[in-house]
């Protein structure tokens, strides 16, 4: 998600070229030198063939892939996913609910629009290094996390953190906090547009 923002959002062309080259050097790098980012890369590349020792680990990419592949471009429909392959389907799992019943695009298209939020969240519409630009930033990259954290843990390329979707899943908790986060972004986006049209009319 961030790499995406950064491509979109980013300073220059420059920086949009060198940080995602330097992240996917990382990555790679990190998955050479650590083995569990080994084995999932491994697991992603050739699920199939990924071996005896990482057989239990690949169940989850697996199902993944079956799930694709029976859901297809559309999906199955609301309520096609039984309640007995994911007890909590719309809260911890509701991006594997998402992938089963509506398909790849509806997929797409979410994760997009949370890409959105997340790059309108960070957007500096504050004076830099005020503690109202810090707030909006923070809340930006909290909500990218949660994204990351239940994503990830859905397809199996992570462990499943018990995280919900913001404003998919039916975490009151989570979908509270990011309604509070998002309203205060707004109340320093309002106060910033009020002190542009005062500073306009002045001149």
């Amino acid at each position: 998600v961030i790499i995406i923002i950064h491509i979109f959002y980013g300073e220059n062309i420059k920086n949009k070229i060198i940080f995602p080259l330097a992240s996917v050097i990382a990555f790679v790098i990190a998955c050479c030198l650590v083995q569990h980012l080994h084995d999932r890369a491994i697991i992603w590349i050739t699920p199939l063939d990924a071996g005896k020792n990482l057989e239990g680990q690949a169940q989850t990419v697996l199902y993944l892939f079956q799930a694709i592949h029976r859901s297809g471009i559309w999906g199955n429909g609301p309520g096609s996913l039984p309640q007995s392959i994911y007890r909590t389907k719309n809260t911890d799992h509701v991006a594997a609910t998402i992938i089963h019943e509506y398909g790849v695009v509806i997929s797409i298209i979410l994760l997009i629009i949370i890409c959105l939020l997340v790059a309108w969240l960070l957007q500096q519409r504050t004076p830099a290094n005020t503690y109202e630009e810090l707030l909006s930033v923070s809340f930006g990259m909290e909500i990218a996390i949660m994204v990351f954290l239940h994503i990830a843990g859905n397809i199996g390329s992570f462990l499943t953190a018990g995280v919900s979707l913001p404003f998919i899943s039916e975490g009151i908790s989570i979908n509270t906090l990011v309604t509070i986060s998002i309203a205060i972004h707004c109340a320093f986006s309002n106060k910033e547009d009020k002190k542009y049209v005062i500073q306009n009319k002045t001149f």
